[in-house]
């Protein structure tokens, strides 16, 4: 009995130990294609988060904004009372009611406030708009990066493999005695050499697909699928329109833009301080005094109006204004600078575009023929018409052209979508495709 019970638990811990290896190979990775890292990245990001607090701030500007236009109303009362005493038979008073008031600049300092409010929220959906395209741009490039990281891992993968096809027939022929053993220990030498090449690159995939899961804040393990979001530019566009459009569709400029009107607005509060202030009082009370006193009201509605302009505050009003018109002028001139940096930018994104465009294709023919001339070499080493060494080279003259054309490749991608940022398209591209996989 005690051997069967024994038996039985054997098996059930040999049937949870299969379970337990097999689960985790059934459980597949979370698989991602760019928009759908877009997607999780604009929901997850702080820095996203922490623009949309700055509108909702802004917001929240303008409802204070208006409060400041609209008169304050108070409701007040008050019990005084004195004791008792000999000869004098004390009081007692009670009142309350209500005031309204309203202070407010001639000048009109308090409309001119929600004027820049109205302003600033504009500001801050420009500057929300400017964060997220910044963010997507990083985002973009890290998944390149590890677009490019898997692409070294196949070629590290395939050379490993073409050195062990070579390894296998230097050794036939040194069994056959068609070759010597330095041809063996360089073919090893080079194989040991792509095996570690691999391993860095595999690590650099690992590295790579880490830095995107902590920007975009996912902990899951997890692969992407590369598709071709972003199609080419339109050959006619020639570089000037192409400064014209960042110009005109860069968030930064709009945002500056609106900083200067916002300052206009400022310079126009500093004008209004030199206006009188206006204010106006309105209130009901209603009083209770004990004893009752004749030939008082003690219930009235008053109405109070006063003016007053300061003569002499030691020049702080001046200098406010100097102050105002000072930071308009430095807005003007950092908008200036702005734009010229923008045409620069975009100058030098486009040139090494063009430059990565022709190339493309230069370094696609030599793969191909680096291809054919390794498989030539490979032949004619099998039949002793040349020697390991030159397989070595024709293998490594492969190798080295596929990287490039892998690097060249990415890079070409990731100098579309800077050119697509500096122009201002990026976010509006990426925002219509996210629309249409949705629909």
């Amino acid at each position: 009995m005690i051997k069967l019970n024994s038996l039985k638990i054997r098996i059930i811990i040999g049937i949870i130990f299969i379970i337990y290896l097999i689960i985790p190979f059934s459980i597949e990775a979370a698989e991602y294609s760019l928009i759908d890292i877009y997607k999780i990245a604009l929901v997850q990001s702080e820095r996203i988060q922490m623009a949309q607090l700055d509108l909702y701030i802004s917001q929240k500007g303008q409802e204070k904004a208006v409060a400041g236009l609209l008169p304050k109303v108070t409701a007040f009362g008050m019990y005084q009372t004195s004791g008792v005493s000999e000869g004098y038979p004390g009081y007692g008073i009670k009142t309350y009611g209500l005031e309204l008031d309203k202070t407010m600049s001639l000048g009109g300092a308090e409309i001119i406030a929600y004027k820049m409010s109205k302003i600033a929220i504009d500001k801050s959906e420009h500057d929300l708009k400017t964060v997220k395209a910044d963010y997507l741009l990083e985002v973009t490039t890290s998944f390149i990066n590890i677009l490019r990281a898997i692409k070294a891992v196949e070629i590290c993968e395939i050379n490993v493999a073409r050195l062990k096809n070579h390894r296998d027939a230097a050794l036939i022929r040194l069994k056959v005695g068609e070759t010597i053993k330095t041809a063996v220990l360089r073919a090893e030498a080079e194989l040991s050499g792509a095996n570690a090449d691999l391993i860095k690159a595999q690590n650099g995939l690992k590295l790579a697909k880490a830095v995107l899961a902590r920007l975009i804040g996912i902990t899951e393990d997890y692969s992407i699928v590369e598709t071709q979001e972003f199609v080419d530019l339109d050959d006619s566009q020639t570089i000037n329109q192409l400064k014209d459009m960042g110009i005109q569709n860069r968030m930064e400029v709009k945002s500056l833009e609106l900083t200067g009107r916002i300052l206009d607005q400022n310079i126009n509060i500093a004008k209004s301080s030199f206006w009188p202030v206006l204010s106006f009082q309105l209130a009901y009370s209603n009083m209770f005094l004990t004893p009752a006193p004749q030939y008082i009201n003690a219930e009235g509605l008053y109405v109070g109006l006063s003016i007053s302009y300061p003569i002499f505050e030691g020049g702080i009003r001046r200098m406010e204004l100097n102050e105002a018109e000072a930071n308009r002028r430095k807005a003007a001139l950092a908008l200036s600078e702005l734009k010229k940096s923008l045409q620069i930018e975009i100058e030098s994104i486009y040139s090494e575009y063009i430059t990565q465009k022709e190339v493309l294709t230069s370094i696609a023919s030599q793969v191909e023929f680096a291809k054919d001339n390794y498989n030539l070499v490979s032949k004619q080493f099998q039949y002793g018409l040349v020697t390991s060494l030159d397989v070595m080279d024709a293998n490594n003259v492969l190798s080295r052209s596929e990287t490039a054309l892998v690097d060249t490749r990415y890079n070409y991608q990731l100098l579309l979508v800077k050119l697509k940022r500096a122009t201002g398209t990026l976010l509006p591209d990426i925002e219509t495709k996210m629309a249409e996989k949705h629909e």
